[in-house]
């Protein structure tokens, strides 16, 4: 099959782009006078620039940019670039008087203000479908839904696109049917489990579909299997998995712990072809909350210098966290539809890396062509199983006991671990003195407080705390119940 399929490729590969410059594509933008004096001609060389696919964009009747557009291909552009064209064109048609004279009055043929003459079009769209996905190659587009690929030649095109959304690499479907490094690397941090593997799968193919209409607004948040709440950990692949979806869509990083909240300028990075935005190790002191309007609805980029724009709920990038500590948030379902929670497990670290294992870094000059084929294999199919199967949901490894310990102690939860007893009445007074006793460095609490750490306790590993008193004494008990997706 993928043969068949790579042969198509082949055969329908686009020719090389068509050269910019040629006859038919330009208009003389000079004359000479009666004395033979060279004169350039502002609205023809408007006209010029426009033939060569210079157009603004705008968005709500504001000009927000210059760009340049060709084949079906629009990319961002500048003055700077406009005059570079100009120069070329003459240089090439050996015209140096006609060049001599732009040379000298450059600044005031072509200006931003001048610019402003050419055609105007509103913002393109050209994310995905709501239940199909591309990936844009040099030699052909793939078009992906839930159930095949279709490998395209570029004339079929349907759409005009941002030339950045074409990835650096001709493509090729791996020669055969076994993992490739990268997809080994996924299956080992997420324990070699067949159905975590899945649920990962999914929140790659999440990330990866550039549409926000399928009613999944929540941000990623990527987390190591053995993190703490007052300790961090580390090494285990979260940045690696940033750096394959930015080989595969447009990604800004943004480093967590270094983010001014408030700031006018936080996200002068992100822009409108933006598919995913990375908070990279996100402070421990940070919520979730300011994020939730990002989350599920748009976003205002402002930059420095520059007009500022507004990327609407249905262009907006994914949002991705990692994190070595619990991200926060208000109590309530606000924080939890916001939030899909992954743990990595901790099969590599700082001591046996990938590269240990692999004999090789990945996505780098050695890597072998086959290798990145196999990748980008990979990462379609993620796409194919979120078109089929949504956001699937990951068993918990240590959720529960770091949330747990978030709002008590990691040593209250190892004295529960070792010495509760489920199903039997015990004296509440006489267990927090021997818990106390067992930790006497810890700041003891309330007899308030230790009540709402047993409960927390009883409730996050699957029991059901109830309590009663006699005379001055006061029991408690744990009973073991069956606990749902939901309640962990």
């Amino acid at each position: 099959m993928k043969k068949d399929l790579n042969k198509e490729v082949e055969e329908n590969s686009d020719p090389e782009i068509e050269i910019l410059f040629n006859g038919e594509n330009v208009l003389d933008f000079w004359t000479y006078d009666e004395k033979g004096n060279p004169k350039l001609l502002q609205g023809k060389l408007m006209k010029f620039l426009g033939r060569n696919g210079f157009v603004n964009i705008t968005q709500n009747n504001r000009n927000i940019g210059l760009v340049q557009e060709l084949n079906n291909r629009i990319k961002k552009s500048t003055v700077e670039m406009a005059v570079q064209l100009v120069k070329e064109h003459l240089e090439r048609k050996a015209l140096d008087d006609i060049y001599e004279v732009f040379a000298k009055g450059v600044g005031s043929y072509l200006s931003r203000m001048k610019l402003n003459l050419l055609k105007s079009i509103e913002i393109i769209n050209d994310r995905d479908q709501r239940n199909s996905s591309r990936f844009y190659f040099h030699n052909c587009f793939i078009d992906i839904s839930d159930e095949d690929f279709q490998i395209k030649p570029y004339k079929e095109l349907d759409t005009v696109i941002w030339e950045n959304r074409i990835i650096n690499k001709e493509f090729v479907f791996p020669s055969n049917n076994s993992r490739g490094q990268f997809e080994t690397f996924c299956f080992n941090i997420c324990k070699k489990d067949e159905e975590r593997f899945l649920a990962f799968k999914t929140m790659l193919g999440y990330l990866l579909h550039r549409n926000t209409e399928r009613g999944e607004d929540v941000a990623v948040i990527l987390y190591d299997e053995n993190m703490g709440g007052s300790r961090a950990e580390g090494g285990t692949g979260k940045t690696l998995l940033s750096t394959a979806l930015n080989h595969c869509r447009d990604r800004v990083e943004i480093g967590g712990k270094q983010l001014k909240m408030g700031s006018n300028f936080a996200y002068q990075r992100v822009d409108y072809t933006t598919d995913i935005i990375v908070f990279e190790d996100f402070a421990k002191s940070v919520s979730l909350e300011p994020f939730f309007d990002m989350i599920t609805g748009g976003m205002e980029v402002e930059k420095k210098m520059k007009q500022a724009f507004y990327i609407s709920r249905k262009m907006m990038p994914k949002i991705m966290f990692t994190s070595n500590y619990l991200i926060k948030g208000p109590k309530g379902s606000s924080t939890r539809r916001r939030k899909y929670e992954f743990e990595l497990a901790n099969y590599y670290n700082d001591w046996f890396r990938p590269e240990h294992e692999f004999k090789n870094r990945f996505f780098d000059d050695l890597w072998s062509k086959d290798e990145w084929n196999k990748f980008f294999y990979f990462m379609m199919t993620c796409i194919q199983d979120y078109l089929e199967k949504g956001l699937v949901k990951a068993a918990p490894i240590n959720f529960n006991k770091v949330r747990m310990a978030d709002k008590s102690s990691d040593e209250f939860i190892d004295f529960m671990d070792e010495n509760l007893e489920y199903n039997k009445w015990i004296d509440k007074r006489f267990y927090q003195e021997l818990f106390e006793d067992m930790y006497p460095d810890i700041e003891k609490v309330s007899s308030k407080m230790f009540g709402i750490w047993l409960n927390d306790y009883a409730h996050k590993y699957g029991g059901e705390y109830e309590t009663k008193s006699t005379g001055s004494k006061y029991y408690f008990i744990v009973r073991i119940k069956k606990v749902n997706d939901e309640e962990k």
